[in-house]
């Protein structure tokens, strides 16, 4: 009789390209997991007579004092400061109705972006 074995199921080409997707599959999972964990994420809203700014990498570890940007819709920057420990930091709303660009740098390339939309500084109930 003859004797089962793996081997006769799945020939060694077929066992060494399931292997090598194995790997790659497996690596892509760490990584892409890894490089969310160094996104940088930044919201905007209005505070009265001040933009307000979150700064976070996640919900639970903020972007401690680091340097954030205020710029106008032509890149120009209007001002700048640093986020307390818990990622926050509020800048006086300029004049004007154009569109706002807030840019942390968390460090080490690390940088969020959020464009702050005119509709959103003038909409009713905004805060403004």
């Amino acid at each position: 009789m003859a004797r089962l074995s793996f081997k006769n199921f799945f020939p060694s080409s077929l066992m060494v390209t399931g292997a090598v997707f194995l790997a790659c599959a497996l690596f892509s999972l760490f990584f892409s997991a890894s490089s969310y964990a160094h996104s940088v994420f930044v919201f905007a809203y209005p505070q009265g007579d001040e933009i307000c700014t979150e700064s976070y990498f996640s919900k639970e570890v903020r972007v401690r004092q680091s340097t954030i940007h205020m710029l106008d819709a032509s890149g120009k920057e209007l001002a700048q400061g640093t986020t307390d420990d818990n990622g926050n930091y509020c800048f006086k709303a300029p004049p004007g109705d154009g569109d706002l660009t807030f840019v942390v740098d968390a460090g080490v390339g690390h940088k969020g972006e959020f464009i702050y939309r005119t509709s959103e500084r003038n909409a009713p109930g905004s805060g403004s």
